[in-house]
């Protein structure tokens, strides 16, 4: 099926449920001819949920607040490291916000959150409301949690686990490794952003290393034991990279300490000095968001999962990484699943009519190789209140072992469908193409 036409038929599905499609002409007209939604954030969640309200109900004042730096897609970011002219065409430069009709895009920093009033502070003073606030900031990392992590430790152990320049910083400090020499990656403990990440990032890692370092070795210190994909990742290693190795918890990989002067890596029961370190830190929802309360203590935000409303702030809604969406993966394709299922909540509030019940979906794909690719698929319900995985929508790409001779061809095909994957999110999300890796 072609997946641009499948993104936005997700969407659009929606909209048949609860007469749903039939109130959109009237979806401002329970709070007044002029109602308006606030989001933060243009990642996949924000500007998902941005473009499907303007599509859906284009007489809604739609305004998106995004910071002002740059942006690059974390999706495809880790082929940046083997490439790292790749990053330029992972940029995305929101063109498309300034065509008529378009959401209303500013760029400014927020100093606060006020779910009270529904508000949003910017640093130059300016406060902005709306009838319904959108918050979708991203993550925040937790360096706080890793003993030793300061400014040295930031330097010498880039994470790059948000694209752009840190990327760049990874990559070179890859082609440092000398041949023989031992780089180390640190894998956090669940939650965070894009769970198989870690483990495509590795196989990208080791496939390099065995291009131009043939003797060098990858070692993985993991703080769980189990992971997304990990057999079809184990089975991959095994059978292409004897230059990687994978420890566990329970193998005493949990991470205990840092120290970026001396580059030391101390975990449970070793200590290495490696000559790369990729320390990838825990996560949480931002300070934004938990210093006005909508993490509950918890770190991440809980939400109602028809809308995405926060249980501690009527008509404020939290998409994307922030939010607790289990059993949803904090993942770019979940972020544009919870745009749309948001956006058809947001208009059947606003038209005094029944939110539709969602079905949300979620594929994973992961480069095993640069030639190579699997994936993993979910689609979830609504059922008493929480969100539950549908098995019949869910799966695994096929084992080695099933696909004996063909692997290298259905692998093949599956790296192909990964990039169409990312051309059609990105054009869905950010009405962008152009090149990509």
């Amino acid at each position: 099926m072609n997946r641009r036409r499948f993104l936005n038929g997700t969407g659009a599905a929606l909209l048949g449920a609860s007469g749903l499609g039939r109130a959109l002409p009237s979806a401002a007209s329970s709070r007044g001819s002029h109602a308006s939604v606030l989001i933060l954030g243009a990642g996949f969640a924000g500007a998902s949920l941005a473009w499907a309200l303007k599509r859906w109900a284009p007489s809604l004042t739609v305004t998106v607040v995004a910071a002002p730096e740059r942006y690059w897609t974390c999706p495809f970011s880790n082929t940046a490291l083997l490439k790292p002219a790749d990053l330029d065409a992972l940029e995305v430069r929101y063109n498309a916000f300034s065509d008529a009709g378009a959401p209303t895009l500013i760029r400014a920093r927020v100093r606060a959150v006020e779910p009270e009033h529904r508000a949003l502070v910017l640093e130059d003073g300016r406060r902005l409301t709306g009838d319904k606030l959108v918050l979708a900031p991203g993550i925040e990392l937790a360096t706080d949690a890793i003993d030793g992590y300061d400014d040295a430790a930031a330097a010498r152990f880039p994470h790059a686990w948000e694209a752009g320049p840190g990327s760049l910083r990874l990559a070179e400090r890859l082609r440092a490794v000398p041949d023989g020499g031992l780089a180390v990656m640190t894998i956090p403990p669940n939650p965070y952003r894009c769970p198989p990440g870690p483990y495509e990032r590795a196989s990208l890692l080791a496939w390099w290393l065995q291009e131009h370092r043939p003797r060098a070795k990858l070692l993985l210190l993991d703080s769980k034991d189990r992971f997304t994909k990990d057999a079809l990742f184990k089975a991959a290693w095994e059978a292409r990279y004897p230059n990687l190795e994978w420890q566990g918890l329970s193998d005493g990989a949990g991470l205990r300490r840092v120290d970026g002067k001396t580059g030391l890596i101390e975990t449970d029961f070793e200590r290495f000095s490696p000559d790369l370190a990729n320390v990838i830190p825990p996560q949480r929802a931002p300070a934004l968001l938990r210093r006005a309360g909508l993490d509950g203590g918890q770190g991440w935000c809980p939400i109602e999962p028809t809308g995405f409303e926060s249980p501690l702030a009527p008509d404020v809604h939290i998409l994307g990484d922030a939010a607790i969406a289990n059993p949803m993966p904090k993942s770019a394709f979940a972020a544009n699943s919870q745009g749309k299922a948001c956006a058809a909540a947001l208009i059947a509030d606003l038209a005094g009519v029944p939110r539709p019940d969602p079905v949300l979906l979620n594929t994973c794909y992961s480069l095993v190789a640069p030639d190579a690719g699997i994936a993993v698929v979910g689609s979830y319900a609504v059922k008493g209140g929480r969100l539950e995985s549908l098995a019949a929508g869910s799966g695994l790409s096929p084992s080695r072992s099933a696909l004996g001779e063909s692997v290298t061809t259905v692998r093949g095909a599956e790296a192909a469908h990964a990039r169409g994957w990312y051309d059609s999110i990105r054009a869905d999300a950010f009405r962008e193409g152009g090149p990509r890796p």
